[in-house]
């Protein structure tokens, strides 16, 4: 039987109620005048698992019948220990996408409901997979300057309104940009400070 994939383990967090006739936490106190409040922040995505799934299976199609992805044989072992991959990645870099990763196991970042390792040339990921897999004119793909961490950061509309966050991270060898095999992560919210 073949090894099955890791699973991300989410932790569940409850917080103890106040006690009787506690005062409620201070929220932050109010900005002096309109022009000094924080502006809104840009709603999150709420992304269903089905369509998570239907994201994914777009995505990992290449033309014809070929499906490029490895998650559920390669990652995280072939991704993290590869001559280029996760591993040599710094740990700052690696704190950028995941909670943890070694070549056993991973957990994302929370607000990153799933990813996908394919065995396709980054750059071909970026140009034609990613486009195709949101296609318009119901969903526009925009490239966001300075991207993130160092690593192209797609945000995704649907119907004008924010729908999601992709980041590409190129994996194995290869000149940077053109890695042999990339990562795409689905991010809810985004994964900017």
């Amino acid at each position: 039987a073949a090894p099955s994939a890791p699973t991300q383990v989410v932790p569940e967090v409850y917080r103890d109620p106040p006690p009787p006739g506690a005062a409620p936490a201070d929220p932050l106190p109010p900005a002096a005048d309109a022009f000094t409040a924080a502006p809104e922040p840009e709603p999150a995505a709420f992304v269903q698992e089905e369509e998570v799934v239907e994201i994914f299976t777009r995505l990992t199609r290449g033309s014809g019948d070929s499906d490029f992805d490895s998650t559920e044989t390669a990652f995280p072992a072939i991704a993290y220990l590869t001559p280029g991959g996760i591993s040599e990645w710094s740990q700052t870099e690696q704190n950028c996408f995941f909670e943890q990763i070694n070549a056993d196991d991973y957990r994302l970042k929370p607000n990153a409901p799933s990813l996908r390792y394919l065995t396709r040339n980054e750059q071909f990921i970026r140009n034609e997979d990613v486009p195709r897999t949101f296609p318009s004119p119901q969903y526009e793909v925009s490239g966001l300057a300075g991207g993130y961490c160092n690593r192209p950061l797609y945000q995704v509309l649907r119907a004008g309104q924010p729908y999601l966050f992709v980041s590409v991270a190129g994996i194995g060898v290869g000149a940077e940009g053109q890695r042999a095999s990339g990562l795409v992560i689905i991010w809810s919210s985004d994964p900017r400070p």
